[in-house]
């Protein structure tokens, strides 16, 4: 039975609220649908006022350097798709260039991550949470309340039922190293503070890893990617931690998920045996 060209638009909708903001490119890649009608149903989306378009000027080769749009959700979109019993959790909000392009850049991380069931059918991308507004980190040290929003929270699950947890940190060079470090220094304490207790009430995970994905900036330092790693190796009195994961943009591409699979990320713990690991290991 064909499905119809409402149901259609409609799993365009619901893509575009699970992912945040997307480019046409992105929508392309997730959704079986050829360019040309994912094309015509944005235009009659934004033409609905369920969609928003907003273009940005990405620094990225990746985009060839043309002007794309970031397409997400708005609250006529997310009331369409409530009626029709598909639920999702995003809506737009107003956000300048470079946020937008950060938040395009995170749900390329995103699709990565869900893509690698295609390629091993062994682990699956269980959950995904985005941003403060779906979750935050909370904890009282030293009578300091510190809250802690990673870009994006994903689970994952093997066949044996395992499940491992990464909290994303993607850098763009538009933060601070002063402050970096200090989101290092408190991931740090609250993974002492939660050791042997759940993460969070809605899911029993005890364990984590913090990934930095960072970009390369060549109007600022290019040093950013090795300022970060060499100041998670400086914790436990220069023993570094395992907690703390890094590699570069480019190493993840939702092109080649597959890629996750390879020895990209270097764990900031001391010794010569290190090397670089996958993303499972």
């Amino acid at each position: 039975m064909k499905r119809s060209v409402q149901f259609k638009q409609n799993h365009v909708l619901s893509t575009i609220g699970q992912y945040g903001y997307v480019t046409r490119a992105l929508l392309e890649h997730l959704l079986p649908y050829s360019a040309y009608q994912l094309a015509r149903w944005l235009t009659s989306l934004q033409k609905l006022d369920y969609i928003a378009a907003r273009a940005f000027s990405p620094e990225s080769k990746s985009y060839g350097g043309s002007r794309p749009n970031a397409y997400s959700l708005l609250p006529a979109g997310l009331r369409q798709l409530n009626a029709a019993g598909m639920q999702t959790r995003y809506i737009a909000v107003f956000k300048r260039n470079d946020q937008l392009q950060h938040d395009v850049r995170v749900a390329e991380v995103h699709a990565s991550f869900a893509g690698l069931q295609n390629h091993y059918s062994g682990i699956a991308l269980e959950t995904w949470l985005l941003d403060h507004s779906r979750f935050h980190l909370s904890f009282i040290s030293d009578e300091r309340n510190i809250q802690l929003t990673p870009d994006g929270v994903a689970i994952f699950r093997n066949s044996r039922g395992q499940r491992f947890c990464y909290l994303l940190e993607y850098d763009r060079g538009t933060v601070h190293l002063d402050e970096l470090f200090r989101r290092i220094d408190n991931y740090l304490l609250f993974f002492r503070h939660i050791k042997h207790t759940q993460i969070s009430k809605w899911q029993s995970v005890t364990d984590f890893r913090v990934i930095f994905v960072v970009e390369d900036r060549p109007e600022r330092s290019r040093k950013q990617y090795a300022n970060l790693l060499q100041y998670a190796l400086t914790l436990n009195q220069n023993r570094g931690s395992k907690l703390f994961w890094f590699t570069a943009a480019e190493n993840i591409d939702y092109q080649n998920p597959a890629r996750l699979f390879d020895p990209i990320f270097e764990v900031a713990i001391r010794g010569s045996h290190i090397k670089p690991r996958p993303l499972f290991y």
